[in-house]
């Protein structure tokens, strides 16, 4: 699960600890009582089908959302797409330290981040894996299990994500593509998954710009 300051945004981003960001946005505003979806993203791993929500709502009292972009620099952009199995993550259980998440807490299942380049001029574009184009910052990340050891994660290391539609309106995104191939586990012995006919849809997704200090 996914969680920082503004300045810690963007690195956290490509890493798979960072799955929930803690937010705050007035658009999200009506979530505060309980968890409302911003998508979801779907894939076959090892042909087994897997359905994972985007959500916003709250975490001891404070707004999130497993799903948000920001500005990287002069018209660059990133998006990152945060999935659980459950509409409702306990979110109430995790562990905090100050602003950085330190356990998974009652959550158990598997957990998916994609972070991508936002590239509304573009569309539909694609970014292949391994990453070859310079200052692209991109990323799988899938977890078994949810887990803040990189023992436990798996990164795409051969794929493509197909990006077919990238709306910014009002601080907020939408988003929606396709992705597959191979991948490889990021520590530990070297195992590797198949995933397939992965698809993603985002929408209302906040500026991390709006996010808490």
């Amino acid at each position: 699960m996914w969680l920082a300051s503004t300045r810690r945004a963007v690195g956290l981003m490509t890493l798979a600890g960072t799955l929930v960001f803690l937010v705050s946005c007035g658009d999200l505003s009506a979530s505060n009582t309980g968890s409302a979806e911003l998508g979801t993203i779907t894939a076959m791993i090892n042909d087994q089908s897997q359905t994972w929500y985007l959500v916003t709502g709250t975490s001891q009292g404070r707004e999130y959302a497993s799903g948000g972009w920001m500005e990287t620099g002069p018209g660059e952009h990133v998006v990152s797409l945060g999935g659980f199995e459950t509409k409702t993550p306990p979110l109430d259980s995790f562990g905090w330290d100050g602003q950085m998440p330190t356990s998974f807490g009652d959550y158990t299942a598997s957990g998916i981040v994609l972070t991508l380049p936002l590239w509304p001029d573009r569309v539909p574009y694609t970014v292949a894996f391994p990453i070859e184009e310079m200052g692209v910052m991109a990323s799988v990340i899938h977890m078994p299990t949810a887990t803040f050891d990189p023992a436990g994660m798996y990164e795409l290391a051969q794929g493509v994500v197909e990006v077919h539609r990238v709306e910014l309106n009002g601080g907020l995104a939408t988003v929606e593509g396709t992705f597959s191939g191979t991948f490889i586990r990021m520590g530990g012995e070297e195992e590797s998954l198949t995933v397939t006919d992965g698809r993603v849809r985002g929408s209302r997704l906040p500026d991390l710009r709006a996010m808490a200090p």
